[in-house]
């Protein structure tokens, strides 16, 4: 769908991501990387994802976590310990990005990654029902609390909206790095392709005579 701006210039809205399967022991993460390993992406710019000659923008950014093979996350007695290890990267995760080489945000990847769901485990482990079932008794699930701030909880999305749109030229470099408070690293529980995602809302502007990007 075609849009218009305020100078009249036409566009279009892209979601565009960078997923990265994560390796325990590792002390950041970076997104949006030229020829990177093992990242999945959606477009197919080497450097930068707008790809008009006329650039774009990018208007807000959120982030995910995946089971392996893109599964939501299930928690069982013998992988509980991934919502701890889920924890401790959201609360410690650093989020710079640039342009250029230019660091143009910050923030912290609590900004826009949501908690983890909060479980109460009875000390009591005991297997329920028959002996030849074993399992915890049925935890009890927190509400989690509002974002705040910058940060929008859309659709069970929480993402965080640039105090000032970011605009972007063909061919300027676009990276994503985060980083750990204290020396952490992605914990040894996340280790068996669980991925972690970093998306861009973005607005690409329409070349003339060109439909508008898809």
């Amino acid at each position: 769908m075609k849009r218009k701006s305020k100078n009249g210039t036409l566009y279009s809205e892209k979601t565009i991501v960078s997923d990265l399967i994560l390796l325990p022991g590792s002390s950041n993460l970076k997104f949006f990387k030229e020829n990177k390993d093992g990242e999945n992406r959606n477009y197919t710019g080497s450097t930068n994802p707008i790809e008009s000659k006329l650039g774009g923008a990018f208007t807000s950014f959120y982030a995910m976590f995946f089971a392996p093979g893109y599964k939501n996350l299930v928690i069982k007695p013998s992988t509980y310990n991934i919502l701890e290890a889920y924890s401790i990267i959201r609360n410690a995760g650093m989020v710079v990005l640039k342009r250029a080489e230019t660091i143009v945000h910050e923030c912290m990847l609590s900004d826009i990654l949501p908690e983890a769901p909060i479980l109460f485990l009875p000390e009591d482990s005991a297997p329920v029902a028959t002996p030849t079932v074993t399992g915890f008794r049925p935890p009890i699930s927190a509400a989690l609390p509002n974002p705040q701030g910058l940060s929008v909880l859309g659709s069970n999305q929480l993402f965080q909206v640039f105090p000032e749109t970011l605009n972007f030229r063909q061919g300027e470099k676009l990276d994503i790095d985060v980083s750990f408070l204290n020396n952490i690293v992605v914990p040894a529980e996340l280790t068996g392709g669980y991925i972690f995602r970093m998306g861009l809302k973005t607005s690409v502007f329409a070349e003339k005579g060109k439909p508008a990007a898809k």
